[in-house]
């Protein structure tokens, strides 16, 4: 199952916010007046969009820049039938009222808006706001590989199982066994899909494309390291290099002794941290995997270039293709020879690190609009789930670019390999659904938009106890954020701060859609695994009562 993830950012024109806000308003209490007591509210999207999970359209205002306007699309397939919908089920006129609050844009996107925005204009707007997309550098999905019809059909049926059983006392004095094959019997005719095999949420080939990206990407990263100990071997010889890496490392150690070393890089595990004795280990086949073709893959990575030039100097008769296997060779043990320049490398780049984190300027008391902050209050923790938009501006440098930008690529690999987020849960976090970040303004400015259940505070807390490293390594790059230690270390770990950071940061989902908003990521996958065990023909007694207890 392909499920997409991507935003929409468009400028708007200073002296039309206050007109788009009203747009927004309006468009959100026209959805909502027309609630179905089948479909629930916003009938319309369920219908229309029957791909989508969730939706919102947000308004940031900030002193630092002019409004923005972001559209966010959690939806199954790709994006052109998604657009197609979105536009058919808003609206033309009504879109187009939107854009044309907005600037006119500066690229090659600059003649669609103006077909789209001008007078009488019929030209369809999918096009722009597809062209317009900005795909997420980080991101994850919660019950990942359910599409949203198969979330809703389990839930019926979970919701039909439970009726059945509540409905009837004679289950009560029956064993599991017999329940399992009564509710077949009486509930399955009525859910015709149980018949087929359930689709596979995550299939083999993207299974594999998801560990290859892993280890490419650890390849690129290694091999970049390695480049420059392999050049510098290759020009200076064993004894001259040796004598050069011992001094650079020299040079590079004390400099990040003056910073204050190695101390805090390491974190403390205490007691409560480590895992129960009854938790079963994770499968981390994948992890290992791409770990392995990582270190596999830097030495082919930096002989492609001599390889491709060698090739070139064969076509022009200049050199043999029989040489080309030595040359593997000589590149291969270069790059052995730049593990060692990897010491004065890391203790480089350790040093530009804290250099560059004892410099920065936390805010630790950023101003917070009240009448922001009560509207966004008033929208909340109306149904089981709540949506956050926040957009902040990320630190200058070229360090800070490369950092931040390997940071997400990084996390958001990870986590298509992480054995729980592929079962649904990001860690032992059960609550994200959707969340991910973009960059916009050639990364100037960092959105994230997440769809989570209970309540904000609540949510916060558990990415602060649980995943504050990740959340520093993707937001720790940005103004005003706490202050950071070696990238993953403090930052979000102090709770009070970042909450005040994610706080101020935020914009008020003015209009915001949920296929399930009474459905969390426990639950929905909860449901799964009712409609799995149900789907067989026959359960043991110690099989059904585990089953009967999902219920």
């Amino acid at each position: 199952m392909v499920q997409t993830i991507l935003c929409v950012a468009l400028e708007v024109k200073p002296e039309s916010a206050a007109v788009l806000t009203r747009l927004v308003h309006d468009l959100r209490q026209d959805f909502d007046a027309r609630e179905d007591a089948e479909l629930g509210n916003f009938p319309a999207i369920q219908t229309g969009i029957p791909s989508a999970h969730f939706l919102s359209i947000c308004l940031f205002r900030h002193t630092s820049y002019d409004p923005l306007l972001v559209i966010e699309a959690n939806f199954d397939g790709p994006p052109g039938p998604f657009w197609s919908q979105f536009e058919r089920t808003f609206g033309e006129e009504r879109l187009r009222a939107l854009l044309r609050c907005c600037k006119e844009p500066r690229d090659n996107t600059a003649a669609l808006f103006r077909a789209v925005t001008a007078r009488g204009s019929r030209a369809p707007v999918a096009p722009y706001l597809e062209a317009r997309t900005h795909w997420p550098s980080a991101s994850h999905q919660g019950n990942r590989g359910l599409s949203r019809d198969r979330i809703r059909d389990e839930q019926k049926l979970a919701l039909a199982l439970e009726a059945e059983l509540d409905g009837d006392p004679g289950y009560r004095a029956m064993a599991p066994s017999a329940i399992h094959a009564r509710l077949r019997e009486r509930v399955a005719p009525g859910f015709p899909w149980l018949d087929a095999p359930a689709p596979a949420r995550i299939p083999g080939r993207e299974d594999w494309l998801d560990v290859i990206r892993l280890g490419l990407f650890g390849a690129i990263l290694l091999a970049a390291l390695l480049l420059p100990g392999a050049l510098l071997h290759t020009a200076l010889g064993v004894p001259l290099y040796l004598s050069v890496v011992a001094v650079l490392a020299v040079i590079a150690a004390l400099a990040l002794r003056g910073t204050g070393g190695w101390k805090g890089l390491l974190p403390r595990r205490s007691a409560a941290a480590k895992r129960p004795p009854e938790e079963k280990p994770s499968d981390n086949s994948r992890i290992f995997a791409a770990l392995a073709l990582a270190v596999l893959g830097a030495p082919l990575l930096l002989f492609l270039l001599p390889a491709l030039g060698h090739l070139l100097l064969v076509l022009a008769g200049r050199a043999e293709i029989g040489e080309l296997l030595p040359l593997l060779g000589r590149v291969v043990t270069a790059a052995l020879w730049g593990i060692a320049g990897l010491v004065p490398i890391a203790f480089g780049l350790a040093w530009l690190v804290r250099h560059n984190e004892r410099r920065d300027a936390p805010q630790d008391l950023p101003p917070i609009d009240p009448a922001t902050l009560d509207e966004i209050v008033r929208r909340e923790d109306r149904v089981t789930q709540n949506h956050m938009a926040s957009l902040v501006l990320v630190r200058p440098g070229i360090m800070r670019s490369l950092v931040i930008r390997a940071g997400h690529r990084g996390l958001h690999l990870f986590l298509r390999v992480l054995p729980t987020a592929r079962k649904g849960f990001l860690g032992s976090m059960r609550t994200v659904h959707f969340a991910h970040w973009s960059f916009l303004d050639n990364g100037s400015r960092l959105v994230f938009l997440s769809n989570f259940d209970h309540s904000w505070a609540s949510y916060l807390d558990d990415f602060i106890e649980k995943a504050h490293g990740g959340l520093t390594i993707a937001w720790g790059s940005s103004v005003g954020f706490p202050r950071t230690s070696w990238l993953f270390r403090e930052g979000a770990a102090d709770g009070r701060k970042f909450k005040a950071y994610a706080l101020a940061s935020r914009a008020v989902s003015r209009f915001w859609y949920s296929a399930y908003p009474y459905l969390t990521v426990d639950r929905i996958e909860r449901h799964a695994e009712i409609a799995a065990r149900f789907r067989a023909p026959a359960l043991s007694d110690e099989e059904a009562a585990k089953w009967l207890r999902l219920l």
